[in-house]
């Protein structure tokens, strides 16, 4: 007989990984590949405190900066990496993992410095447009850019018989779409429980969250250019903050419930 299961449906998840990787990536690279490559990792609840980080490292630029600069960027590769490996049941992305500073005025529940929090995205259904929707919606940029992001659905006759919404009636002839993820609404997402370790050349996490089981192949829902957008922006959309310009600090960040 197979052994019972684990009795909860709490998993852990923990990664290491060595500061000098990030060290030369921030080396190697230019400031707009270095914003690109930072897009893939981080989300848009996170990107104003890695502008902050940014310009902290450009103003001091100096051996002690970097290396603080390193060590912050592998503990948060090392965090998000524990916080997939924590969720078996589903296939999570980096930008789907959010690790912003503990908000103001939230008691710690440890004496000492406030750990910051971890965030997780609640599955969405993908959001899909043809690409006058896209410039319309301000994805311009991003569809010339590295993201392009696009999958091409044939005959109706891969979606599930079931589906009569008139969402998908243009799809039909093979369209070539755009795709983005669902909006995230702040309240939707889940806490999990982390902790971030640096010790020399190493960057550890230790992530604790509840994996639930959820329906795979969430069907997408067509944007027909009608209301509002219903999709996270991602870099080089309109709506999200990339640009130098524009604030970015952890007094800017929109938390939970505020």
């Amino acid at each position: 007989m197979p052994p019972k299961p684990f009795p909860s449906q709490y998993r852990v998840g923990i990664d290491i990984c060595e500061i000098e990787r990030f060290s030369r990536i921030i080396h190697q690279r230019d400031h707009s590949t270095f914003l690109r490559w930072g897009s893939k990792i981080f989300s848009r609840l996170e990107w104003p405190l890695f502008l902050w980080k940014i310009r902290q490292y450009r103003a001091g630029h100096n051996d002690t900066h970097h290396q603080h600069f390193a060590s912050w960027l592998a503990g948060r590769w090392a965090a998000k990496e524990a916080a997939i490996k924590a969720h078996e049941n589903r296939r999570l992305r980096r930008t789907h993992v959010s690790i912003i500073p503990q908000p103001p005025g939230v008691p710690p529940h440890h004496l000492g410095s406030s750990k910051p929090w971890i965030l997780i995205d609640p599955p969405k259904r993908p959001v899909v447009m043809d690409g006058t929707i896209a410039n319309r919606r301000g994805l311009g940029a991003a569809i010339a850019s590295f993201r392009r992001e696009r999958t091409s659905f044939a005959p109706n006759s891969e979606f599930p018989s079931s589906t009569t919404s008139p969402e998908y009636t243009k799809t039909s002839h093979g369209d070539e779409l755009y795709t983005r993820q669902h909006l995230v609404e702040e309240d939707e997402r889940r806490r999990a429980d982390l902790s971030i370790s640096h010790d020399g050349r190493y960057a550890t996490a230790v992530c604790i969250a509840l994996d639930e089981t959820f329906a795979e192949n969430l069907q997408p829902i067509l944007d027909n250019g009608e209301g509002a957008p219903i999709h996270e922006p991602i870099w080089g959309d309109m709506g999200f903050e990339y640009s130098e310009a524009q604030p970015g600090s952890p007094e800017s960040i929109s938390y939970p419930g505020s």
